[in-house]
């Protein structure tokens, strides 16, 4: 439990480096990942294909023959009573968190780009949302956990968009090499989407995975989830207040692509709650193993391949 005898920015990171939280925090901090990106219309072209490419994938491996098809889910009978229909809410889930769509990433990535910087300085926060300490305060027996899983979300966010940069990067390196025209016409094949994937550390993209499956599990808990979207609630209305002040004085808004970050983890929150409970907990339970495992078992036959 916090403390909160604390000062309110001391309060504030203990709360965002708290418990499991330090390895999530590390991973904004330690490589940083510069989301939004100036490219050329080659680099764009192949993003868009690159992307195309991975969704193609994920569809490929959430069919229920490929599941059935991996011995740990059929041998632990995972699949019982779960349709088609019920692993596609699954993949979706998967998709939104992890892999939205290359045309909504412009803002996206502006947004996450200014809030990683916003929480690499948490001691700072107390300056920029002056709410912040009233916010903990009522939610101070949750605040730690819901911290845990909003930035889980802006981590997988941000592991999945170095994959897939590192993606654009190998075959723009591969079709260099060999004088291919890039452009709306080229096929990618998936060899070289292969070789271009395993440039990324099978370790990384399994932490991508972790954080992704985080967020998903956290449903099982309503208090949690339903705690956490209130947080982000509240947090964002703060800056969505500050900013109208500012602008009120004739000055521009300071906080835009934050609060479009933060929108997009209530997003994240909403579908993860949407999803949760059309199941029994005992069927998610079972739908979110199938995922981590599905996901798992493709990397691994990625790297394995030689």
């Amino acid at each position: 439990m916090l403390c909160l005898t604390l000062e309110p920015a001391s309060a504030i990171m203990r709360a965002v480096v708290y418990s499991d939280s330090v390895d999530i925090r590390e991973s904004i901090i330690r490589k940083g990942c510069i989301l939004a990106q100036v490219e050329s219309r080659e680099q764009a072209i192949l993003r868009k294909k690159a992307v195309e490419f991975l969704h193609a994938e994920i569809h490929k491996r959430y069919r229920i023959e490929y599941l059935e098809a991996i011995a740990e889910i059929r041998d632990n009978n995972l699949l019982d009573d779960i349709s088609q229909d019920d692993i596609d809410e699954m993949e979706d889930l998967f998709t939104s968190n992890v892999y939205p769509k290359v045309e909504d990433r412009g803002e996206l990535d502006k947004s996450f780009e200014s809030m990683i910087k916003m929480l690499k300085r948490p001691h700072k926060l107390a300056f920029i949302i002056p709410s912040i300490p009233r916010i903990m305060m009522k939610h101070v027996s949750i605040f730690p956990s819901a911290m845990k899983i909003g930035l889980s979300t802006i981590v997988a966010y941000t592991l999945s968009k170095r994959l897939e940069n590192k993606l654009v990067a190998g075959l723009m390196k591969t079709y260099e090499s060999r004088d291919t025209k890039i452009d709306d016409t080229l096929v990618v094949n998936f060899e070289d989407y292969r070789q271009a994937y395993i440039t990324v550390s099978q370790t990384e993209g399994r932490r991508m995975i972790g954080f992704a499956h985080t967020v998903m599990k956290a449903g099982e808990n309503k208090h949690l989830v339903d705690s956490t979207r209130e947080i982000l609630h509240d947090v964002r209305q703060a800056l969505i207040d500050k900013d109208d002040k500012l602008q009120k004085l004739g000055r521009p808004p300071q906080h835009t692509d934050d609060i479009g970050a933060i929108s997009f983890g209530m997003g994240v929150i909403d579908r993860v709650r949407e999803t949760y409970y059309q199941f029994s907990p005992d069927k998610m339970d079972r739908m979110i193993q199938i995922s981590n495992i599905t996901e798992l078992h493709y990397m691994k036959q990625m790297y394995d391949v030689e």
